[in-house]
């Protein structure tokens, strides 16, 4: 991961802002999670900026013209993910150097997971990350499973649905039984 910021003090703050992040991601998924200070060697660059120039930020990032439309001021906080093979290769996230610090906080873990491959603004379980009524600056352990759960070697990327399902449900199955769900968050 890169961080860029028009200031340097910004770039510190969100590399210290996103480094529990990265160690709790690096722990479920088994990825080597780490800092690239080469923007163009990352394959996750992380941004600090005016919202105002989130459109001209996304511009730069290898992204269909549909995607740089999206990135508007109205915007909080956004990931993009370029993906190829069924693999997700890139990810840009931007973050809008105005928010408070709660939303901050919880922004960037969302914006951080959701590039990871799971889906944001859903509220199918409570608390967690996904549902925009829920502020909270962790992964919650539903959140934990289901990330683990996608990282899971017994799922393949590209594996079809009706293939897929089984395999999910033993997993979430087998890390609920751990003691990984709600009552443990990581």
């Amino acid at each position: 991961m890169a961080i860029d910021a028009d200031r340097p003090a910004d770039a510190r703050a969100l590399r210290q802002a996103l480094a529990p992040h990265m160690t709790a991601i690096a722990r479920l998924t088994g990825l080597d999670v780490r800092y690239e200070s080469v923007v163009a060697c990352a394959n996750v660059e992380a941004v600090l900026a005016d919202r105002a120039d989130f459109a001209a930020q996304a511009a730069r990032w290898p992204l269909g013209p549909d995607h740089h439309a999206a990135a508007t001021a109205i915007s909080a906080c956004m990931a993009f993910l370029s993906v190829r093979n069924q693999h997700i290769y890139w990810a840009g996230l931007l973050y809008g150097a105005d928010l408070s610090p709660l939303y901050h906080r919880d922004c960037l873990l969302e914006e951080l997971v959701q590039a990871m491959g799971l889906p944001n603004d859903a509220c199918h379980y409570r608390p967690s990350l996904f549902c925009p009524d829920d502020l909270v600056d962790r992964l919650q352990g539903a959140d934990a499973i289901l990330l683990r759960t996608l990282y899971d070697p017994r799922l393949t990327p590209g594996v079809r649905r009706h293939e897929a399902m089984p395999v999910a449900a033993t997993i979430i199955r087998e890390l609920w039984e751990s003691g990984a769900g709600p009552a443990r968050s990581p």
